[in-house]
């Protein structure tokens, strides 16, 4: 809702639902607000204003697209809510008021197309008249003062004669679509959540047979890096309790950091190949042996 030296106005639905409303700017000064709202091409709406003082008779004039419709009158004190919904297209007959629909011929017969404007006057009301319909341009000026809408039918319209005693108020609605709207940077774009395709397994979930076939059959795939080189694990056959000839490959201090077996290294398995790495004391009653050195003995394995 737009608001501005007392005066409120909006643009609803047929629901009665208040459209959004983007990029507003007021000039406080000239008493004018604009702002930009999105429409659906033939969707019906009704332009609603009202006065928050109410000490006044205000008089509200709609004009869409350049053309000029008529208004509404709000009396002193009413404090009810003008609303502006049908145009009457003669003396019996009205039609709703609704936004056009696409087509080029729209924008060339109406330079001003995609604007409503509603202005909102200080009047003086006179007598309310039976009339057969707006037939001149002085009619233009008159404030229709029934709130229901014009329905077709043989029943003359009312309305009432006022002078403007001045303008407060100045309301301009630039309507386009959506993605207009979005595009200029407008309306915000609604962006969905992200949604992973994985989820980081937790402790306890359980795999279905099918997955586990899906992962052999990956493997079968020559395309998957993991069947490009075959890869063995080698472990090697250690009777518990028993001796193992050990060979020493490298030495930290008096640990023995690397050691295999003798099996190990006569591995024949091809790919990469993943022995145990055992740590032991070095023999007691010896020297500190050099790096370079290499000594085979008996170690209990367990």
């Amino acid at each position: 809702m737009l608001r501005i030296n007392g005066v409120e106005a909006w643009i609803s639905d047929e629901n009665k639902s208040p459209f959004a409303v983007y990029g507003v700017e007021k000039d406080a000064s000239a008493g004018v607000v604009s702002c930009w709202i999105a429409y659906e091409p033939e969707m019906n709406f009704a332009m609603r204003w009202r006065d928050l003082d109410g000490t006044v008779d205000i008089g509200g004039f709609v004009t869409v697209d350049g053309c000029q419709y008529g208004g509404r009158l709000i009396k002193a004190r009413s404090y009810a809510p003008a609303v502006f919904s049908r145009i009457q297209t003669s003396s019996m007959y009205s039609r709703p008021l609704s936004f056009p629909s696409h087509s080029p011929a729209h924008h060339v017969r109406t330079p001003l197309g995609g604007t409503i404007t509603l202005e909102v006057h200080v009047v003086a009301s006179g007598e309310t008249r039976i009339h057969e319909g707006l037939s001149d341009l002085a009619a233009q000026r008159l404030c229709c003062s029934s709130q229901a809408p014009l329905l077709a039918s043989l029943l003359p319209s009312s309305s009432t004669e006022v002078a403007s005693l001045g303008k407060i108020a100045t309301f301009i609605f630039r309507y386009r679509t959506i993605n207009f709207l979005r595009a200029y940077g407008l309306a915000p774009v609604e962006r969905q959540p992200y949604v992973g395709l994985y989820r980081t397994p937790q402790v306890g979930d359980k795999r279905s047979a099918s997955s586990l076939d899906s992962d052999l059959d990956d493997d079968d795939d020559s395309s998957s890096p993991s069947s490009v080189i075959p890869l063995y694990i080698a472990t090697p056959k250690i009777t518990p309790y028993t001796h193992t000839r050990f060979t020493i490959i490298g030495c930290i201090g008096i640990n023995i950091v690397v050691i295999t077996t003798k099996a190990d290294q006569e591995q024949r398995s091809p790919g990469v190949v993943v022995f145990p790495v055992y740590i032991v004391k070095w023999p007691a009653l010896t020297n500190y042996p050099p790096k370079s050195c290499t000594r085979s003995f008996s170690i209990a394995s367990t």
